[in-house]
């Protein structure tokens, strides 16, 4: 394993584990999605269209990568924080998720909350200890490609309509 990955899995800090374990929840998960979206549509930037294309784009993209790639867990073979998910771990879909919102929030009012509440998410997932930095590093990388995918696609679209 790599360095980054066990400091981080290895660490114990009652405050992280709470806050981890609370971003862990799927329901959550999509309330924060849901959220982070209708505010970038309140600020009416023109980012809020790709942004939706690329996080259907990663909805359906995931599983795919994940059995192409069928990396396992560290909680396979070390002790996690959480019970350890039964899928494959590369690459992180939250980090993409977060990925796709911290590029879509570039240049507009709430991209410094949305980097840092990006960053707290892709890393609670190795401090929890399912999934490995590198993991989560592909998963932000991924995220923002279909991002910068579908705004292409997006501005591709507005031309031709125009």
């Amino acid at each position: 394993m790599d360095f980054l990955t066990s400091a981080i899995a290895g660490a114990n800090n009652p405050l992280a584990t709470a806050v981890s374990s609370f971003l862990q929840d799927p329901a959550l998960s999509l309330l924060v999605v849901a959220l982070a979206f209708l505010l970038m549509v309140k600020f009416k930037t023109s980012h809020a269209s790709p942004l939706f294309l690329a996080l259907l784009l990663a909805f359906f993209i995931l599983d795919p990568l994940k059995n192409l790639h069928a990396v396992s867990r560290p909680c396979a073979e070390l002790a996690a924080k959480i019970p350890c998910p039964f899928d494959a771990s590369f690459p992180s879909g939250h980090a993409m998720i977060a990925g796709i919102f911290m590029l879509a929030a570039t240049g507009t009012p709430p991209f410094l909350p949305f980097l840092l509440l990006g960053i707290i998410v892709s890393l609670s997932r190795v401090y929890l200890g399912i999934h490995t930095f590198p993991d989560v590093a592909a998963g932000i990388a991924v995220g923002m490609v279909l991002y910068a995918i579908s705004e292409r696609i997006y501005c591709a679209y507005r031309r031709a309509v125009k």
